[in-house]
């Protein structure tokens, strides 16, 4: 598929405020080798935004009816970036960066809802794809973040200080529909359930050594994942499975060749969530509140798996959940 330069001017746009939005949040994988707080207070601190994401049914349609969507994607960027910085300086306070980090989990919601809807009016599965894939750019960022800038890693957020100048097409300003609270109980449990490599995943750097190295190569092959597998979600079952079964190995050896894999596929398949939920009978309105509220997981589980033999309990949860998951 040809792109036109308006196509691919938005999709740079997209991408781009999406994955350092994605760094944002992402980014205390590694900055928190560098602060002595306790396993559960790690796991708090990359769980808290989630919590705050679950807000995005409420507040990212009042945003984009005063706003659009361009400009509530632009603001909350350069917001995330500029709290990240702030949290370079605040993050021996745990009572403050506790409150930043929910703020970003707030700003990331409302980045992926404006960054996912802005590119489904372009009607291509591969810019859809391609957008999500900043889930794994702004995990590459911090990556490269901290093997660079080591302690100051944070302020690579200065990056998207200037997003808010930016203002774009003004979708759903003034027009866009009311605050959504439809729920499906199967929804939230297939996403909650789909999400949870995502969330394991963020507790990786935390357990290697060389996470530079793993980060890299994992996070470039999840890329281009995010964009094959949409096109073969009819292996949806024997997928879920082949990525229960690599997670339970990766988190048991930490094998890099295997944590890569694992990464690609158990971030690239969360591309075609929507689809399957369709099919499966779950309206595109139901779907979107459940799947924020299913972001409660990104705080449950990472809690769950450092509490006790972190690397066991991550290797018995991946292949248990998994295995619920392509029993739908």
């Amino acid at each position: 598929m040809t792109f036109n330069i308006q196509q691919r001017i938005s999709v740079a746009y997209y991408v781009i405020a999406y994955s350092l939005t994605a760094f944002s949040l992402l980014n205390f994988s590694f900055f928190l080798k560098f602060v002595n707080y306790s396993p559960i207070d790690y796991s708090i601190l990359l769980g808290i935004p989630f919590v705050g994401r679950m807000l995005t049914p409420i507040l990212y349609p009042i945003s984009v009816r005063q706003l659009g969507m361009a400009r509530v994607l632009s603001i909350s960027t350069a917001i995330s970036g500029l709290i990240s910085v702030a949290e370079e300086f605040t993050v021996e306070n745990f009572p403050v960066v506790l409150i930043e980090r929910f703020i970003i989990g707030v700003m990331f919601g409302l980045s992926l809802s404006s960054a996912v809807e802005l590119a489904s009016f372009e009607r291509s599965k591969t810019i859809t794809g391609l957008t999500l894939s900043g889930w794994a750019i702004g995990f590459l960022i911090a990556a490269l973040s901290y093997e660079i800038l080591g302690k100051w890693m944070l302020l690579t957020g200065i990056l998207a200080i200037p997003m808010i100048f930016i203002k774009g097409r003004r979708y759903g300003i003034n027009t866009f529909s009311k605050i959504n609270l439809a729920f499906s109980l199967k929804g939230f449990i297939m996403s909650f359930l789909a999400f949870e490599p995502a969330y394991a995943l963020t507790l990786v750097p935390l357990m290697i050594n060389d996470s530079f190295e793993e980060s890299i190569i994992a996070y470039s092959i999840a890329i281009i994942a995010y964009i094959i597998l949409p096109k073969v979600e009819s292996y949806f079952k024997e997928l879920v499975i082949a990525i229960g079964v690599l997670g339970a190995i990766s988190f048991l050896t930490l094998s890099v060749p295997i944590i890569s894999i694992f990464t690609a596929l158990g971030l690239g398949f969360i591309s075609i969530i929507p689809s399957i939920a369709y099919k499966k009978g779950i309206s595109p309105r139901d779907l979107g509140p459940s799947m924020n509220l299913a972001s409660i997981g990104g705080l449950i589980f990472p809690t769950v798996i450092e509490i006790a033999h972190p690397n066991l309990t991550a290797s018995i949860l991946t292949i248990a959940l998994m295995l619920i998951l392509a029993s739908f």
